[in-house]
């Protein structure tokens, strides 16, 4: 699991140095720096030590903050759209930043507190847990944080889903549109969302 410099320390504190000790595991590899502060152990057949999931990492890099838009949608998690993915997209309450580490390219995009916490879900990876949007939450994400995106009919819309994204929907399940409605109530980008919840309704697009 990702682990910040204090823990490490707290981890070789009987070594007579903790500082030099860390240091010395950062040089020859044995953990990855993520940041100031934040490291990884790294894989190794020999421990059998395996590389931490991209979406624990995200939340411990970067936080508050929940998986979602592209990487959620993606083969990832949902396989809901084709497009292959190169970093890891989350949603945060602070400001929108990138980060880049030796293990890959993690994206933040910010939003208001009041819209952050709906259709969040909490999931585990080997015990370890993060927060991941819901599928419905990361389709809102998805329209609501792509710059320019105005969607302005219900075929726009079917436009988007079939066409620009080549959303899969059929897979999606049982719909909460519970989510759809909180995220109307909150106003951001409110007819485009209302137009994705009839879209959904309708179920042509589904089939």
């Amino acid at each position: 699991m990702p682990l910040t410099y204090g823990e490490l320390a707290l981890l070789y504190r009987g070594y007579k140095s903790p500082h030099d000790k860390i240091a010395r595991l950062a040089k020859d590899g044995t953990l990855i720096r993520l940041k100031k502060g934040l490291y990884v152990p790294a894989p190794s057949k020999k421990t059998g030590v395996k590389m931490v999931s991209q979406d624990v990492i995200a939340g411990r890099l970067y936080g508050p903050s929940y998986i979602s838009l592209y990487y959620a949608l993606s083969l990832h998690h949902y396989d809901i759209i084709p497009e292959t993915v190169y970093y890891t997209s989350s949603v945060t309450t602070r400001r929108s930043r990138d980060i880049r580490t030796p293990i890959g390219w993690f994206r933040y995009v910010h939003v208001p507190e009041d819209y952050f916490h709906i259709g969040v879900r909490h999931e585990s990876w080997v015990g370890l847990g993060y927060d991941i949007a819901s599928p419905e939450k990361a389709l809102c994400d998805l329209i609501i944080l792509t710059p320019g995106l105005r969607l302005q009919s219900f075929g726009a819309m079917v436009e988007y889903l079939e066409e620009d994204i080549r959303a899969v929907l059929s897979d999606l399940g049982e719909i909460d549109f519970g989510i759809f409605d909180q995220v109307i109530e909150v106003g951001i980008k409110r007819r485009e969302i209302r137009l994705l919840k009839e879209v959904l309704l309708d179920g042509r697009i589904l089939a």
